[in-house]
């Protein structure tokens, strides 16, 4: 249950496959966060595009708290089992899933600690965040989740 006042673990939990030209902005607005995560994972799901190098390099260079996992041989098994893979791993009381090609907005961790708090009886809460790009475009929609772990 959160209490208010009391210092939170979350971690945030971000499958990818084939991310190389995502991840390093999508880990950035991780960093971004207000209110910093504990920890960092990110699970590989057999990625062939170098991803996996990427991901050594970027925890060498910038994020060397970052956690790295992959499944056995490096197989792909797909978004669900990858993103468990990581939530197993995951040692914190609460649990941000970020897909690979998103960004968090620099106050999301935040904002649902503050609602978890605000309702304790709450396992998953989830933003909604849209963005016109221009008046002749379509309206994208998308939802991030945080969930209890413990």
């Amino acid at each position: 249950m959160a209490v208010p006042g009391r210092h939170h673990r979350i971690a945030v939990v971000i499958p990818c496959y084939n991310s190389h030209e995502t991840i390093a902005e999508c880990l950035a607005s991780v960093v971004m966060q207000t209110l910093q995560p504990s920890e960092v994972i990110i699970v590989d799901d057999g990625s062939s595009d170098g991803t996996w190098d990427l991901l050594h390099e970027l925890k060498l260079v910038k994020y060397p708290g970052l956690r790295i996992l992959c499944h056995d041989q490096h197989e792909n098994y797909g978004s669900s089992l990858t993103r468990s893979l990581g939530i197993a791993n995951a040692n914190a009381d609460f649990i941000a899933l970020l897909d690979a090609d998103d960004l968090f907005e620099p106050s999301k961790l935040e904002q649902q600690l503050a609602a978890f708090e605000r309702h304790p009886d709450i396992v998953l809460c989830q933003d909604r965040k849209s963005t016109r790009l221009n008046s002749s475009h379509l309206v994208i929609s998308y939802a991030v989740f945080c969930l209890k772990k413990k």
